[in-house]
């Protein structure tokens, strides 16, 4: 069965993180879509972007919900919209006595 050990993130240095006890605090960020990819479009002169071109750069749906899928390994999770609320996440993820995942939403 998949987990904390063998799982989320498994096949790399976040393996075990539950059951070394380990306080590890993770930030994804979730802007929605692939920035990169629109700047490219823009330098390579592909500004009228169709309805095609448009869904390969837009992340909207369905959207990852990292703080679920997090939770769904037993990983503690909170997801933050402003700066204020990542700091408040951030400092409530140093207290947490495992690994915690905060989910930062980025405006776009």
């Amino acid at each position: 069965a998949a987990g904390a050990r063998g799982g989320w993130l498994a096949a790399g240095k976040h393996s075990g993180w539950r059951a070394a006890g380990t306080r590890s605090s993770e930030i994804q960020s979730a802007s929605r879509r692939y920035q990169i990819l629109k700047i490219e479009q823009r330098t390579q002169g592909l500004g009228g972007r169709g309805a095609n071109a448009k869904k390969l750069t837009e992340l909207a749906g369905p959207s990852v919900d990292w703080v679920a899928l997090a939770r769904g390994y037993g990983v503690a999770a909170s997801r933050a919209s402003t700066a204020d609320a990542l700091a408040e996440e951030l400092a409530r993820s140093f207290a947490a006595p495992g690994p915690f995942l905060i989910e930062a939403v980025l405006a776009g």
